[in-house]
């Protein structure tokens, strides 16, 4: 999308989609400073910009109930780029998709003495949603036969 103010005018504000981060459509928005005529050999410095955006398409939301995920840390950092961030808490998307998970999302790794622990910090974990196992090691294991003896194989 441009926008120019006459037929004949160089840009003033150009829009164009850049990709997606998260889950999260982004478009840059570039606007010119100023515009020069060289038939007047004047140059126009813009002071200030009004935009008005409107967001069409789409299913309505910005965001998913999932990006409210406390571990889902980068999100913040998507967000506080955009321009509409003040209003996206309002389109929130509030069904959960939860993938079929074979596995795990997170292992812990522990030795006896810590089970306990590994324990309190599993059931947390996965009563957050992220499906967490534990598997017993010690000094003598050796890590890849423990895991490859607790990994099954799912035909697809």
């Amino acid at each position: 999308m441009c926008i120019t103010r006459t037929a004949s005018s160089h840009r003033i504000l150009h829009v164009q989609k850049i990709g997606d981060a998260r889950d999260v459509s982004l478009a840059e928005v570039t606007c010119a400073v100023g515009q020069y005529n060289p038939r007047s050999d004047q140059l126009r410095l813009f002071t200030h910009l009004h935009l008005h955006l409107d967001f069409k398409g789409g299913d309505g939301f910005f965001l998913t109930k999932r990006d409210q995920d406390p571990f889902n840390d980068g999100i913040e950092l998507v967000t506080s780029a955009l321009l509409n961030r003040s209003i996206l808490s309002q389109y929130i998307n509030q069904i959960v998709f939860n993938p079929i998970c074979f596995g795990e999302e997170n292992l812990i790794l522990t030795t006896q003495d810590l089970l306990p622990a590994a324990q309190t910090l599993k059931t947390w974990k996965n009563s957050k949603g992220i499906v967490t196992n534990i598997v017993l090691v010690n000094t003598t294991t050796r890590l890849s036969s423990t895991i490859s003896s607790s990994t099954a194989i799912i035909p697809v």
